[in-house]
């Protein structure tokens, strides 16, 4: 996550330190104010195990509210947490990810019961509201799609799946390359099953979401995989009235 104090860059399912702080609140754990090397104490780290402290070691927590209410010291702890200044961490400390991946055990989905219904709806909108259609869009939908041609013709994947792997590098912006994942699986599928097959998007997105979470996050990238789709056929559609074959049969 790339803006504010964050925990970690660029990590699927990151979460804000001003969010983690907040857990920590709830827990009630213990963040050290100062460093104390007799007690083996390090300032910024939390203690989970508070009730184990002795009383001296006690006396160096600070509060959450107490943080926020020195600018200084939630300024420069925010800094310390997160991994854009990693170079500020001066003292031996496990790594923010492991930090991250160990919280969680906390943090979950709100409702799992309403995940299948949440896909249909993000279906249904993209649906019913799909990108203006103009020129512009048009044009770059083109070059998209020959970009996905000329993968296609180079790695037949359709043909041999073990023998042309498609390997995606994510520096940023997971959800957009989950969108372009989707788009070159049903383009494939297409190439290799024609197209009067059925494509089920909403299955698609979850099963790509089983090797790795967070592909294709917001409304607006499922409107973008139906809309590529859609341009892909309509392309073909006119291609193929276009055609002396389909002429003669009018």
């Amino acid at each position: 996550m790339p803006k504010g104090g964050d925990l970690h860059h660029h990590y699927s399912g990151s979460i804000y330190s001003e969010t983690y702080l907040d857990w920590v609140a709830k827990s009630n754990h213990c963040i050290y104010r100062e460093d104390d090397k007799t007690l083996n104490v390090q300032k910024y780290r939390i203690e989970t195990r508070v009730s184990g402290l002795s009383d001296a070691a006690k006396a160096l927590c600070i509060t959450v509210s107490e943080i926020r209410r020195n600018n200084e010291f939630y300024r420069e702890l925010l800094k310390h947490w997160s991994n854009i200044d990693y170079a500020n961490h001066y003292h031996e400390q496990p790594p923010p990810d492991r930090q991250f991946f160990d919280t969680f055990g906390y943090f979950g989905p709100t409702a799992n019961s309403y995940y299948n219904e949440g896909l249909m709806w993000l279906k249904n909108t993209a649906i019913s509201s799909p990108l203006v259609s103009n020129q512009r869009d048009n044009i770059q939908l083109s070059v998209l799609l020959e970009f996905f041609e000329k993968i296609g013709r180079s790695n037949s994947v359709g043909t041999d799946i073990n023998t042309s792997p498609m390997i995606v590098h994510c520096s940023a912006g997971i959800g957009r390359s989950g969108a372009t994942i989707a788009i070159d699986m049903i383009l494939n599928r297409i190439r290799t099953e024609g197209y009067d097959t059925e494509i089920e998007i909403p299955g698609l997105i979850t099963h790509i979401r089983s090797q790795r979470s967070g592909l294709v996050q917001t409304e607006r990238q499922y409107e973008f995989i139906y809309r590529v789709i859609e341009y892909y056929v309509e392309q073909h559609m006119k291609q193929t009235q276009n055609s002396p074959d389909y002429m003669n049969m009018r």
